[in-house]
């Protein structure tokens, strides 16, 4: 039974989280995808595709660092 105090905070920040994560997911495979212009001789298409999957990498590894360090 859950507790008299407990609220539904938690679960909207775990929510929000999941929804940045899933967002996330998608910028790197579609950043991944365009990031194969690179090979076949797209280089504009290709460094923007490099930039959407390093940025939300980056951007993790602040937060991780951030909470843990």
């Amino acid at each position: 039974m859950p507790s008299a105090d407990s609220d539904a905070a938690g679960l909207a920040f775990s929510l929000r989280n999941a929804v940045v994560a899933v967002l996330c997911l998608f910028a790197v495979r579609l950043g991944a995808g365009w990031a194969r212009g690179i090979l076949e001789g797209d280089y504009v298409l290709g460094f923007a595709g490099l930039l959407l999957v390093l940025g939300p990498v980056l951007w993790l590894l602040a937060r991780v660092r951030a909470a843990y360090f």
